[in-house]
C-alpha cells in the first residue's frame, strides 16, 4: 500500500512562511549529500541526522505537528535536514557512490562533509540531532573514525588527534533511541 500511494506533500502553510533551501556537502570520496535547510540566518544551526533506512523525512513530516525541523525553524533555529549517501527524495536525494558502502562510510566520510557544510555556510558549529544510526553515526564521528587504505579498499581507524578536533566542530549532540556507544 505504501508504495502505491505518493509521498505526502509539504504543508503549504510551512512551505510559505521559511526561507527553504536545497544545500550540498561534498564528502571527501566525491559523492553529493543534499540537505533540506530551513534557513534562519545567524541562528544556531541544528543539523538533524536520520536513521537506518531512513532520511530527512524522519524529521520532517508534512505534518506541522508532528515536525520537528518544523518546530525548531518556528523557535528561531537554523535548520538543516540532511540524508546520507543513497538516501532522500528530490530535490534532496544524494548520490550513492558506488553502493558499497556502510556505516563506517556514514561516519568517516558523510559525517565531516555534513558537519563542516553546515560550518562554512554559517560560521557557527551545529548541533548534531542523530536518530538511532544518526546517533551511532555521532558517536563514531566524535571518536575520530577516518578512512585509510589504498583505492578500492576501505579500513576504518581510530584518529585520537581527529577526535579532539571533531569534539570541537559541533556545539553538542543528541542521539535519539541510539544504542550507548
Amino acid at each position: 500500500r505504501l508504495r502505491r500511494e505518493p509521498v505526502p506533500r509539504e504543508d503549504p502553510i510551512c512551505a510559505a512562511t521559511l526561507d527553504t533551501r536545497v544545500e550540498t556537502a561534498v564528502t571527501s570520496d566525491g559523492v553529493q549529500l543534499r540537505m533540506k535547510r530551513y534557513a534562519r540566518e545567524g541562528a544556531q544551526p541544528v543539523l538533524l541526522v536520520h536513521g537506518f533506512f531512513g532520511n530527512g523525512l524522519e524529521f520532517d513530516l508534512p505534518h506541522r505537528e508532528h515536525n520537528l525541523a518544523l518546530y525548531l525553524a518556528e523557535r528561531g533555529y537554523d535548520v538543516w535536514i540532511s540524508s546520507f549517501r543513497g538516501c532522500g527524495r528530490e530535490p534532496w536525494r544524494c548520490d550513492a557512490g558506488d553502493w558499497h558502502h556502510s556505516v563506517d562510510h556514514l561516519a568517516a566520510l558523510d559525517a565531516p562533509a555534513l558537519v563542516e557544510a553546515v560550518r562554512a555556510a554559517t560560521g557557527r558549529r551545529p548541533v548534531w540531532i542523530g536518530h538511532s544510526m544518526g546517533g551511532m553515526v555521532l558517536y563514531m564521528y566524535l571518536q575520530g573514525v577516518r578512512t585509510a587504505g589504498g583505492e578500492g579498499e576501505l579500513r576504518v581507524t581510530l584518529d585520537p588527534g581527529l577526535a579532539e578536533e571533531r569534539n570541537r566542530s559541533i556545539l553538542g549532540g543528541i542521539a535519539i533511541g541510539s544504542p550507548p556507544g
